[in-house]
């Protein structure tokens, strides 16, 4: 069975260098607009660069849903976070 995929597309190399120092270093994001989420769902989030497009997948689970304006989408933690995935995303 197939683990659902978050898209978390940022604007820019400048909104992506602050999520990183705001959520994905600490070992999550928020998903805006995501819908249909329950609190524990399993998934995989993944990343886009806002340049290059590359992508990168890391398995989460979904803490913190909001389903309320003006901040609706779902809040994620990410499994196997390890030094080696934290280094990982740094250098995406």
């Amino acid at each position: 069975m197939t683990t659902p995929t978050l898209r978390l597309e940022l604007a820019d190399v400048q909104a992506l260098r602050a999520e990183m120092e705001t959520n994905l270093r600490a070992g999550g994001c928020f998903v805006e607009g995501a819908q249909g989420w329950s609190q524990n769902d399993p998934c995989t989030v993944e990343l886009v660069h806002p340049e290059t497009g590359s992508t990168m997948r890391l398995p989460a689970r979904v803490v913190w849903v909001s389903d309320e304006p003006p901040r609706r989408g779902v809040g994620v933690t990410f499994l196997d976070f390890s030094s080696e995935r934290r280094a990982e995303i740094a250098r995406f």
